[in-house]
């Protein structure tokens, strides 16, 4: 195709009037135009020729897959598979979400632990990596022929998560009261009343050392519910993206842009 798009881009129009500007006639300017024109044709056949095989072979492939796919006694539905490549998008968009957030969590936790830069970069690839690997395993091997461990895997993935955000909404409240329990600075105006400074409780504090400990586990509680979703996304995807039907007609779509493209 690129040789076709240089040769096509040569200006035969530009090209006769200087053949006929420096010729001796019309009869020798045409002789002249006539070989060029072709010795160009000549040298294209190859391309032609190989372009021509290729549309042939495509022209096969498109028939025998449009042949498996509309002709026989169950075809398929395209809307069907328009809605099913709509859902493939959603997957992705969601298990990229999931992975950023595992990734993000694995990254600050190696960065809390003083690790270098790099090596903490290197770990929280890998440790994100993982659920991935295996949780793919095991979605392949155990979850997707049991519906009833599939439904227990999000339950457990939902009860962790709301767990962890109620965690973490009692740590900020704790750091709220922390925060408003605070002794405010003694006055330096003489004389001022300190009687409802008396007679005001003192709120108990938790300490900082609790409200950490009381965050780490509800992030923890939330990653944990993230990898485990994580699993039913790829999962799905991956078994999704596999289906026979989807998978040929994705590719008789590519087929028909290329012929589109050649011809």
């Amino acid at each position: 195709m690129a040789l076709i798009g240089r040769k096509r881009s040569r200006d035969w129009e530009t090209f006769g009037y200087q053949t006929r500007k420096q010729s001796e006639s019309l009869e020798r300017a045409r002789e002249i135009c006539a070989l060029t024109l072709q010795a160009s044709e000549d040298d294209l056949q190859p391309l032609r020729q190989r372009l021509r095989r290729e549309m042939q072979t495509l022209r096969g492939r498109h028939s025998a897959l449009h042949s498996c796919l509309y002709i026989g006694p169950d075809p398929i539905d395209d809307a069907k598979m328009l809605a099913r490549r709509r859902a493939i998008r959603i997957l992705v968009a969601l298990a990229t979400l999931a992975i950023l957030a595992s990734f993000t969590a694995n990254l600050a936790m190696f960065y809390w632990f003083g690790f270098p830069l790099g090596l903490v970069v290197l770990c929280a690839v890998g440790i994100t990596a993982l659920p991935i690997v295996f949780g793919h395993l095991a979605y392949e091997s155990l979850i997707a022929y049991s519906p009833t461990l599939k439904i227990a895997i999000i339950i457990v993935a939902t009860v962790l998560f709301g767990a962890g955000i109620v965690m973490l909404g009692l740590a900020r409240g704790a750091m709220i009261d922390r925060a408003e329990a605070t002794p405010a600075a003694d006055s330096y105006v003489e004389g001022a009343d300190t009687a409802r400074a008396i007679a005001t409780p003192a709120v108990p504090a938790q300490s900082q050392a609790a409200v950490q400990h009381t965050m780490g586990s509800a992030a923890l509680l939330i990653v944990i519910a993230v990898e485990l979703a994580l699993v039913i996304l790829i999962g799905m995807l991956v078994r999704m993206s596999m289906d026979k039907d989807y998978a040929a007609w994705r590719k008789l779509e590519e087929l028909t842009s290329k012929l589109c493209d050649l011809e």
